[in-house]
């Protein structure tokens, strides 16, 4: 088993020995290369990417994928390439959309697919955008998971990948060497936004009902990740100019102060024209930041995609 879990660059890596303490199984974090043991877990390490090859487990500190590292998507797009119809992939509870490009990969590849049910989700951001872009095949509340997953190992099938590649295009989170403008490999279409980690252009990918965007880096986000991406840039930049704004005021203050003392009183009133300007424009810029933001709606159960298929021996 392999698991993922957005978590701070900074963070102490602590989970898989929580988890190591709730499982006969042996959890660890591993390092790069070491070798894939049958009933061990393995859990991603702060600011690395987890991903797996040929019978070893590999680390990558390549391009975030959705603002994360380490994401989902490049763990589960490994997966699908040397697995196939053997891999299982679930998305549980999250934010944004990490995980759905991944799902669809391993669903091309013959591989089963699950996601926690969002009604009961602390955040069902990413559950809901996997059941809007891939077909999945169980969505279901977590105590169901271990019964269902338990089915599908007991019945595997052990077909072999699916003709349609199972790799995403160059560079990515994955495989991170080399640049798209330099060997001409950037899929898709040219877009006109620019990413958000690093302000290369993006190049707009369609599959399907998904539309992703990657830029010649490797930074990779589907539509809704980049929307947050991009507000994430917009309030720093209003923060920017707000921070300039105030500069602008205390520098101004400070050549009013000089005027006055040196009876300068036609460049005084235009200092004390533009400081007004200033202060009301960093007030208007203010109350935009700090104003309470409209929480995202969730989607009605009622037309939530339908709930998981009677479970049979297909896994």
């Amino acid at each position: 088993m392999f698991v993922v879990i957005h978590t701070s660059p900074d963070g102490p890596g602590l989970l898989s020995a929580v988890l190591d303490r709730a499982t006969p199984l042996k959890v660890t974090t591993p390092d790069d290369g070491d070798p894939i043991r049958r009933g061990h877990v393995y859990v991603a390490p702060p600011d690395y990417h987890l991903i797996v090859g040929d019978r070893r487990v590999h680390l990558s500190h390549g391009p975030r994928e959705h603002r994360f590292r380490p994401a989902i998507d490049p763990l589960f797009r490994t997966v699908a390439e040397h697995y196939g119809a053997r891999a299982i992939g679930v998305v549980l509870s999250g934010h944004m959309a990490d995980g759905t490009h991944g799902l669809s990969v391993i669903k091309r590849a013959g591989g089963i697919t699950l996601v926690q049910d969002p009604d009961e989700a602390e955040a069902p951001s990413m559950p809901l955008a996997a059941m809007r872009q891939v077909a999945v095949d169980y969505v279901l509340p977590v105590e169901e998971m271990a019964r269902v997953i338990m089915g599908l190992l007991l019945n595997r099938r052990g077909g072999k990948m699916s003709r349609r590649s199972a790799r995403t295009e160059r560079p990515n989170a994955e495989r991170p060497e080399g640049d798209a403008l330099r060997s001409k490999t950037a899929n898709g279409s040219l877009s006109p936004f620019t990413c958000p980690d690093c302000g290369g252009s993006l190049w707009e990918i369609k599959e399907g009902r998904l539309v992703r965007y990657r830029c010649h880096v490797g930074h990779g986000f589907t539509i809704d990740s980049l929307r947050d991406g991009m507000d994430d840039k917009i309030e720093e930049a209003m923060w920017t100019a707000l921070r300039a704004i105030e500069e602008a005021i205390e520098l101004r203050g400070k050549m009013h102060a000089r005027a006055k003392r040196n009876q300068l009183s036609g460049f005084i009133s235009n200092l004390e024209g533009e400081i007004a300007t200033f202060k009301a424009r960093a007030d208007a810029l203010r109350s935009l930041l700090i104003a309470p933001r409209r929480p995202g709606r969730r989607m009605e159960p009622s037309r939530r995609v339908k709930r998981s298929r009677t479970h049979d021996a297909h896994g």
